[in-house]
């Protein structure tokens, strides 16, 4: 058997097991309560080299996250308030987010933004398409700018197509393949998706 360049024979795996005994996650899982109970059971008894690595193999699954702190308690804050996340947002995202279901979290949250947009705009359809309707700069059911000046329609124009991009770029991947996102990069996709919303919130009409 090839052997870890730092855990070579019994005697320090059940060395290493010892510690683990004393450092056993406070989260309750099924693999948490089976290691107590195989602990409370067998206390001060030796251990033979199959039944070490096998306590070891489930104690490494059972403590994966051991000794990473929460990403409240690494950042001192929730990062949905150091980056402001709109409220509604995090009304779909949070749950997902503190569970570490970064892509969910994001796909969510533009989801949520595309039904916001249909029902302001009764326009009965979804994602590019709807965006590049609601938000057109002639006769747009959604009126962000008062549409007077060649700044107007230019800031109409630019967030029509920000709002379909992020439906083509952000949320479809995420409803129609498997993917996994970093934590940051969820962090900025819903940041982009709080500022949409609130740009929303802005609006010239429908009237708020």
């Amino acid at each position: 058997m090839a052997s870890h360049p730092y855990i070579s024979g019994a005697g320090n795996i059940t060395q290493m097991i010892g510690f683990l005994r004393k450092n056993i996650p406070t989260t309750v899982t099924s693999d948490t309560v089976n290691l107590r109970r195989y602990f409370q059971e067998h206390q001060g008894q030796p251990l033979s080299m199959s039944e070490t690595l096998m306590l070891f193999e489930r104690i490494a699954r059972a403590a994966k996250n051991v000794c990473q702190p929460s990403v409240t308690e690494s950042r001192g804050v929730h990062p949905f308030d150091e980056r402001n996340i709109h409220p509604e947002i995090a009304g779909v995202s949070l749950k997902l987010f503190d569970n570490g279901h970064y892509s969910q979290a994001t796909f969510e949250a533009f989801k949520y933004l595309d039904i916001q947009v249909k029902k302001l705009s009764g326009i009965n359809d979804s994602g590019y398409k709807l965006m590049m309707v609601a938000f057109a700069e002639t006769a747009p059911k959604i009126k962000l700018t008062n549409l007077v000046t060649s700044s107007d329609i230019d800031e109409q124009m630019g967030f029509k197509f920000i709002f379909a991009g992020v439906m083509s770029a952000i949320r479809n991947p995420r409803g129609h393949d498997i993917t996994s996102d970093p934590i940051d990069r969820c962090l900025d996709h819903l940041s982009v998706a709080s500022a949409l919303f609130r740009r929303i919130e802005e609006r010239k009409e429908p009237r708020p």
